[in-house]
């Protein structure tokens, strides 16, 4: 796989010769990685770097690898330092200036973005809110092991193990609820009634659902509403069996909610636009290489033709704009809210296995049936909301009913709602 733009080599390696003088002022860098006894020779290494690396313009990527190799055996030679650091400097800087979305991912972030895709992680299986101390539980998932603890949504974890949360942050903190499979951490729990408990847990595998609240919420009218909180590989295998079940409670209508849905797995999100649309096209990609020019077409075989909607917002993004943009432009339903968030790339994961690290790679572009660049512009409803009153239910969070009384979208979904447009199910599989 390439990256998906045309690169400056000149600036790529800027950046890495950048990041390699800020880190070699780092006293935690120059500690483990420069040789005490050349340790003299470091501020003329640095303020002199940039000659050997910018002396001339850099026209292609093996000139820049020589480059870089050029400055990693310079560093070892005057400095002690490794190859493998001096060519991560160089790999770190470069990433950064590519594109918001293209990053060098640590061992952890690596593991948390295959466990978002895969739709399970090791843990304890609570949501935090984001940058609070103590940390605050905004929900628990069902099955998991904090749920069997007896934890609940609004206590809040003062203290993991001997570290007080407030001492180390709410990222550190919720760090520290990680780790391997059957290892037990021990929580000080302050509870939503003030009573502070004692608890040991066990972290185990957590399936964490992407298709939340499936629900008919007008019985009368027989209009059902889910949520799909990310795109993941599990996210198809969900959606058919809530739709079944809400099939089978007599559902005549559905409104999908992708309000805060920051996207996930493109292959996802074709699965779901294709079990409401039986033809035509759903996304294209296209990249510098072949192999990322792909068209993704609907197939006739089950598909669910109730009345339909989306909810959309600011925040919805990537994956979730696939689907917004694939209904809107075969007219398949309304779209109702905000113009979603605009991230109209695909990323691609490439491990490092020598570093057990990884870098995720912007490789393709996509664009909905109708041709419509993403990327920045974002896909528009067709029934707008004034923000304020666009109240999204944040993915995987609240276990609150959707309220159309004090959601203004929810209300103007339902209200796009036309009972003789019900035209029933067509499905070649099998039941």
């Amino acid at each position: 796989m390439s990256y998906v733009d045309v690169v400056q080599f000149t600036e790529l390696v800027r950046g890495g010769t950048a990041y390699l003088e800020v880190a070699l002022t780092e006293p935690a860098f120059i500690e483990t990685q420069v040789d005490k006894s050349q340790r003299d020779r470091l501020e003329p290494f640095r303020l002199n770097i940039h000659r050997l690396t910018l002396a001339k313009p850099v026209n292609s990527r093996l000139e820049a690898r020589q480059l870089v190799a050029q400055a990693a055996d310079a560093a070892q030679r005057e400095l002690g330092i490794s190859p493998t650091a001096t060519i991560l400097q160089f790999t770190l800087g470069a990433i950064g200036l590519l594109d918001p979305y293209s990053a060098f991912l640590s061992p952890a972030e690596l593991n948390e973005i295959e466990s978002q895709i895969e739709g399970n992680f090791v843990g304890l299986g609570v949501a935090l809110e984001p940058h609070v101390v103590p940390l605050k539980i905004l929900n628990v998932i069902p099955g998991g092991p904090a749920r069997e603890a007896g934890l609940q949504r609004h206590d809040r974890i003062l203290q993991i193990g001997s570290v007080r949360c407030e001492d180390v942050g709410a990222e550190r903190a919720a760090d520290l609820l990680r780790g391997p499979e059957g290892s037990q951490v021990r929580l000080l729990v302050e509870t939503s009634n003030g009573q502070v408990v004692d608890k040991i847990i066990a972290r185990r595998r957590v399936e964490v659902p992407s298709i939340e609240e499936a629900q008919l919420i007008d019985p009368d009218r027989k209009i059902a509403y889910l949520k799909i909180s990310s795109f993941q590989k599990t996210t198809s295998d969900e959606l058919d069996e809530a739709l079944w079940k809400l099939h089978h409670q007599g559902m005549q209508s559905l409104i999908i909610d992708l309000r805060g849905n920051p996207g996930g797995w493109l292959d996802a999100s074709v699965a779901v636009a294709d079990r409401f649309l039986s033809e035509g096209a759903i996304v294209s990609t296209r990249g510098k290489n072949g192999i990322e020019n792909q068209n993704y077409q609907a197939q006739r075989s089950g598909t669910w033709q109730v009345p339909l909607v989306l909810l959309i917002d600011e925040q919805s993004a990537s994956a979730s704009e696939i689907l917004a943009g694939a209904i809107r432009d075969n007219n398949r339903g309304a779209l109702v809210g905000n113009t979603t968030y605009g991230k109209g790339s695909v990323q691609g994961l490439f491990h490092t296995r020598a570093l057990n690290c990884g870098i995720r790679l912007t490789v393709s572009k996509f664009y909905s049936p109708s041709g419509q660049a993403i990327s920045d512009l974002g896909v528009r409803p067709t029934v707008a909301v004034h923000a304020d009153e666009n109240q999204r239910v944040a993915a995987k969070v609240s276990s609150e009913r959707p309220n159309a009384a004090v959601d203004e979208a929810l209300r103007l979904a339902m209200d796009q709602i036309r009972p003789d447009n019900f035209t029933g199910f067509v499905s070649t599989r099998a039941n």
